[in-house]
């Protein structure tokens, strides 16, 4: 009886000694990414910078770059800037890169629905770094786009971003 106390006992100190992980939410929005006319049929490229992506959220959670310990892109939406559609568009992929990390690819679709102007990703099952990313002071979104055909317009999107943290 003793030895079940006592290991019961080890068990719930060892416990206490480890932090438990707890995770907020991070919203970006409104974030504009434009794939500059004229745009050819086949791949077209974008790309848009966040710069401190963290600032707000690190000190209204009163937290510190060294406090996060794993993100997750959980949600990433868009939406056409103006009255045209993505009738245009058959596929986005979305990647994020900073000038010290390799490109990690995060969201896709393909097809995209008939006549949407608002559409939600699929988000990528695998997501490496993504915290050692938006601890940079700046981080890059690039979204390639295949256009079924040749358009003199440009594709001007907003980008809503949700990721989940752990710290």
């Amino acid at each position: 009886m003793n030895k079940i106390i006592l290991f019961i006992s080890a068990i719930a100190i060892i416990s206490s000694c480890k932090q438990a992980k707890t995770s907020k939410t991070l919203i970006i929005e409104n974030v504009s990414l434009n794939l500059e006319g004229p745009l050819f049929e086949g791949s077209n490229t974008g790309q848009s910078i966040i710069e401190f992506p963290l600032k707000s959220f690190l000190s209204e959670n009163n937290l510190k770059n060294e406090d996060l310990k794993e993100a997750e892109l959980t949600e990433l939406t868009i939406v056409c800037n103006d009255s045209t559609n993505f009738n245009n568009v058959q596929s986005f992929t979305f990647q994020f890169v900073t000038e010290n990390t390799d490109m990690v690819k995060v969201a896709f679709i393909n097809p995209i629905p008939e006549n949407a102007n608002s559409i939600q990703l699929k988000i990528a099952d695998e997501q490496k770094a993504i915290i050692d990313l938006l601890k940079q002071d700046k981080f890059f979104i690039v979204a390639d786009a295949i256009i079924k055909t040749d358009s003199e317009t440009n594709l001007e999107l907003k980008c809503n971003l949700k990721f989940n943290i752990k710290h």
